[in-house]
C-alpha cells in the first residue's frame, strides 16, 4: 500500500468515528477516489473507527446537534 491508501483510510476513520456514519461514508470515499480496490480496507477502518466510538462515547455529532435544539 502506498502512502496515499494509508491518507485515504485515516480520513474515512476519522470521518466514521465523528459522524457515526458507515455505508454512506464508504460509498462517498470511493467515489472521491474512484479505487475499488479501496473498499475492503476502507470498510474495515470505518466499521473498527464506529465500534470505537461507540464504545468510548454513545452520541454521535448529530445526536449532540438534536440534543442542543
Amino acid at each position: 500500500m502506498t502512502g496515499q491508501s494509508y491518507e485515504i483510510m485515516g480520513c474515512a476513520a476519522m470521518l466514521a468515528g465523528f459522524t457515526r456514519m458507515t455505508y454512506s461514508l464508504v460509498v462517498v470515499m470511493l467515489e472521491t477516489t474512484q479505487q475499488i480496490n479501496f473498499f475492503i480496507p476502507i470498510l474495515i477502518a470505518v466499521a473498527t473507527s464506529v465500534a470505537v466510538g461507540n464504545a468510548v462515547s454513545g452520541n454521535s455529532l448529530y445526536d449532540r446537534a438534536l440534543r442542543i435544539k
